[in-house]
């Protein structure tokens, strides 16, 4: 674990005010699956994209019930902020575990769901000829 804490500590050292209000944003956009809930309402609105985005609020609610109620609850892996308690944050501690990421199961969400729903395309690389 010790890694971790050198990459905490080497990302503390480069903190700017600037830089905080940037993260703080990006972090307040991510949390809970909010940005990615409403892009999918937004997606179901259109009937064109509407296959799309119910494939990203399914894969919402079911990351949500594996990744948070189910793997979060029984790993209960403490976040760095809670075993070292001098690391200062930018926004509130968030009050579940730390593993697995919620904001790292909503983007390769969405990141799958594009590639499942785009097979076709010429823009998703792996399937580009």
């Amino acid at each position: 674990m010790d890694w971790e804490f050198d990459f905490l500590y080497a990302i503390q050292s480069i903190r700017t005010p600037l830089l905080d209000k940037v993260m703080a944003l990006l972090s307040t956009l991510g949390n809970a699956g909010a940005l990615w809930v409403v892009i999918g309402v937004v997606l179901c609105i259109s009937k064109k994209y509407r296959r799309g985005g119910l494939q990203m609020l399914s894969a919402e609610l079911l990351s949500f019930i594996v990744g948070n109620l189910i793997i979060k609850n029984m790993v209960d892996r403490l976040r760095p902020c809670q075993i070292d308690e001098t690391v200062s944050l930018i926004v509130m501690i968030p009050f579940d575990s730390s593993f697995p990421s919620g904001l790292t199961l909503n983007a390769n969400n969405e990141l799958v769901t594009y590639i499942l729903d785009n097979k076709d395309s010429k823009h998703v690389p792996m399937f580009a000829e």
